[in-house]
């Protein structure tokens, strides 16, 4: 599961660096995957500290770390992956 949220922490950092550039689609995609991943990891008792932790040690920026918490570990609690991803798609797009 570590795996899992690297990988995310890993796209949240290149979704970070490019979305200035990024096609708007192509970034609520990649952002809702991001969201859905860290609510996998969620669902099997990794805790927000330990993706904060992760990303601190990554560079990433924090507030964007911060937000993604808030929506997958308070916000989003009560709603599976799936639901998450794509509230998080259809919100990026609107």
């Amino acid at each position: 599961m570590k795996n899992l949220i690297k990988a995310a922490i890993v796209a949240t950092a290149a979704l970070t660096a490019t979305a200035a550039t990024a096609v708007p689609y192509d970034f609520c995609k990649e952002y809702s995957e991001i969201v859905g991943n860290m609510a996998q990891a969620r669902d099997v008792g990794v805790p927000a500290s330990v993706v904060y932790e992760m990303a601190i040690k990554s560079s990433l920026p924090l507030d964007t770390m911060v937000e993604l918490i808030q929506v997958v570990y308070v916000d989003g609690l009560t709603f599976s992956p799936d639901i998450l991803k794509t509230v998080a798609l259809t919100s990026c797009l609107n």
